[in-house]
């Protein structure tokens, strides 16, 4: 012990941070070194879903996103700062206050309760059940909905009693309160429910509705009861229920997501923006000037006065007014909810970002990105992929109210875009990935079967002849030999050896039928990315397919390489513990999970900088990048006699350097780096290996100087040592 003494002495010459160095001494050898995290989030794109919004008595703000937890801002929207200490999972069902300032949050992992204004959350009930929906009334009791079941707490929470008598068998989406103490809950087959006597009875109140698929409900001050119905618009009960009529004259889209209530203005917030009612219902306006699109969704408000509005988006973020809602501009500065669909590095070194907010560029390695669509009429956005030649390409979904859907095309490096779909049969497509071979034609896989250009996008013909499945999700090339291979959702995978002119259906050893994407490593060797069957692999051109990762329902629909030839897979379904990233340093035999870091694993997109940086996207949780490079792992063949961890050389180091090890036997092998306070860096080995010696290329150009930790752990075996990063 006295040797550690005298080397924290050394560093630290004076006697109080000597003192401090014997602490960060005890803090490194004791438990720190399991703290850490595979990823970290990116400050961009801005924007995301927002499903609710809070003000505090301190007028403070709180909102709760699709899938990266809870924020909250102090200056009215202007900027919002992450609040998810404690939250174990990123998707907010419901958030509310009650008059003590205690915040609820209700989640798929149960209810969250916050005594310090978001500082700090615990997870009080239902730990692994999902709550649907939230509300509290003016004598501070909580009702939540769960699966056929209302649940009512008068104690801040800590217990439940299960008040559901009368209630139908269903899921219960929607819970309010109304300033007459009635409560009311709807599911999307039952209908309506109303409770006069605080939870414990309910009848059933639906004279007058057309059908009992309620999507959303809210009361006005003047106990006026709103329901919006999926498709066939917004219904109003002036009588608590006993009676509606429809209140949807001027609504141009009935497909109502939020209703928000505030004196005598009512806002509905639709697949196609804003409308908003100063007449309780009778009649409404679209409100949608600052919308980036006419068609961006919305479906939540909050109610700074009569003038000051937000609106909460399903891609925007953040949406403020200050006229009353005629006017809106983005206020989302901060939030990173969104739901990223595709991800596409250049050969300059920037990351193209897809979603549903657009697409979105950043030429300094993820550290800031800027909003690059201009042209793109259907933000929409599938899929992006960098043309060899720099050409950079979109796909979009069709969305209502777009005026077309497809393939669009930037010559620019995403400054302007125009669409490209000379050729095409409709002007309004699904587009959901893009191949290139190695003369630069381009495939297009979409529900339109699958389009080929030999000009760069010019123009286009269909390539799909013995394609027995319009649907195709999938396409890649394999760049050594310019075989095509396209999967499709419904009849597997096909490949086409003619450059696309002719198909076969390809599916011996294949159980899944949805394939959702494809990756080809350097040794020709194919990864399927599929839906509901995990990943499979081809070692022989697509002739015979082996299943190599699965869990039960596992849905792998992104498969990745990087360019050391390691394999990751995102996993957006299944059970709840498998989602997130995996990867496989040996061509997927072995596998580990690598999702620390991210709230919400629902992992659509992958790819990876030109420094060997990997970048997932998540559906409703934003970005994320790894925290350390893929590193490089060089093996000896000789068997080593003892466990060891060598000093790393040189040290100190400036930004590489390489740290060695040995193995007495097969071990699991963790070898992490954490910086003077205790954070992880790096992860630079979480994997299964052989007895033998080893080396790893770690490389510091992202860190600051300082002194750095790096920690091996084999079965039993763990030793920790120090190197210096000196720029």
């Amino acid at each position: 012990m006295k040797k550690h003494f005298l080397f924290l002495r050394s560093l630290h010459p004076d006697r109080s941070s000597f003192l401090i160095g014997i602490i960060i001494y005890f803090l490194f050898f004791t438990n720190v070194f399991s703290q850490g995290n595979f990823w970290v989030q990116t400050t961009g794109p801005e924007g995301g879903g927002i499903r609710n919004f809070v003000k505090d008595s301190l007028n403070r703000w709180y909102i709760g996103t699709l899938g990266n937890g809870i924020y909250y801002s102090t200056n009215e929207g202007a900027n919002w700062i992450v609040s998810n200490t404690g939250l174990t999972y990123g998707k907010i069902n419901g958030l509310v206050m009650d008059s003590t300032n205690y915040l609820y949050a209700a989640t798929d992992r149960g209810l969250f309760r916050s005594t310090n204004g978001g500082g700090l959350w615990t997870n009080i009930a239902f730990t692994t059940g999902v709550i649907y929906s939230i509300v509290v009334d003016a004598g501070n009791r909580l009702f939540v909905s769960t699966l056929n079941s209302i649940w009512v707490s008068t104690d801040y929470g800590i217990s439940w009693n299960q008040n559901s008598g009368g209630l139908s068998s269903s899921t219960y989406y929607n819970l309010c309160t109304a300033p007459n103490a009635y409560i009311y809950t709807s599911s999307s087959s039952a209908g309506v429910y109303r409770s006069t006597d605080n939870g414990a009875n309910w009848i059933n109140v639906n004279a007058g509705l057309p059908n009992t698929s309620i999507g959303t409900m809210t009361v006005g001050s003047n106990n006026y009861l709103f329901a919006g119905i999926s498709g066939t618009g917004i219904y109003l009960s002036t009588n608590n229920g006993d009676n509606w009529t429809s209140a949807s004259s001027g609504l141009t889209n009935t497909y109502v997501n939020g209703i928000g209530s505030y004196g005598t203005l009512t806002f509905a917030g639709t697949n196609n923006g804003n409308f908003k009612s100063t007449n309780y219902g009778t009649s409404w306006v679209a409100v949608n000037t600052g919308f980036a699109s006419p068609y961006s969704g919305s479906g939540s408000f909050g109610f700074v006065s009569s003038s000051v509005i937000f609106s909460g988006t399903y891609a925007l973020g953040v949406l403020k007014s200050t006229d009353g809602g005629n006017t809106w501009f983005k206020s989302s500065g901060g939030i990173n909810a969104n739901s990223i669909k595709s991800i596409d590095v250049g050969s300059n070194g920037n990351i193209f970002v897809g979603f549903t907010g657009g697409v979105y560029v950043s030429t300094n390695n993820g550290s800031t990105f800027q909003q690059s669509d201009a042209g793109i009429t259907n933000t929409m956005n599938n899929v992006i992929r960098v043309h060899p030649n720099g050409y950079i390409f979109a796909g979009t979904f069709p969305m209502s109210g777009a005026p077309l859907s497809g393939v669009f095309r930037s010559t620019n490096n995403g400054v302007n875009w125009s669409a490209a779909m000379n050729g095409w049969t409709y002007q309004f497509n699904n587009v959901l990935d893009f191949a290139f071979n190695s003369s630069g034609h381009i495939y297009v896989a979409s529900n339109d079967n699958v389009y080929k250009s030999t000009n760069l996008g010019d123009n286009w013909f269909r390539a799909n002849t013995g394609i027995s499945n319009s649907q195709v999700y999938s396409i890649a090339v394999n760049t050594q030999n310019n075989h095509v291979y396209a999967g499709t959702y419904g009849s597997g995978i096909f490949r086409s050896k003619d450059d696309g002119a002719n198909w076969e259906q390809i599916n011996n050893g294949l159980t899944a039928s949805q394939i959702m994407s494809i990756a080809i490593n350097s040794s020709g060797q194919i990864f399927l990315g599929t839906n509901g069957y995990g990943v499979f692999r081809s070692t022989d051109d697509g002739d015979n397919w082996t299943q190599v990762l699965f869990y039960t329902g596992m849905q792998a629909w992104k498969v990745a390489i990087n360019s050391k030839g390691h394999l990751y897979a995102g996993v957006v379904g299944g059970q709840i513990v498998n989602l997130g990233v995996w990867r496989s340093f040996d061509n997927g035999d072995n596998w580990t999970q690598v999702s620390d870091g991210i709230l919400y694993p629902f992992i659509d997109a992958l790819a990876f900088d030109v420094t060997g940086y990997a970048y997932a996207g998540s559906l409703g949780g934003g970005l994320f990048r790894s925290t350390a490079t893929t590193p490089v792992i060089s093996t000896q063949t000789n068997i080593s006699d003892a466990y060891v961890l060598k000093q790393n050389y040189p040290n100190p180091f400036n930004p590489f350097t390489v740290i060695g090890y040995s193995l007495l036997v097969n071990s699991k092998v963790k070898l992490n780096v954490y910086d003077i306070r205790g954070r992880e860096v790096a992860v630079l080995v979480d994997r299964e290996q052989s007895a033998g010696t080893y080396e790893v290329k770690f490389d510091g150009t992202n860190l600051s100087s300082g002194v750095y930790f790096y920690k091996l752990v084999a079965g039993d075996y763990s030793e920790t040592k120090k190197m210096i990063l000196m720029k």
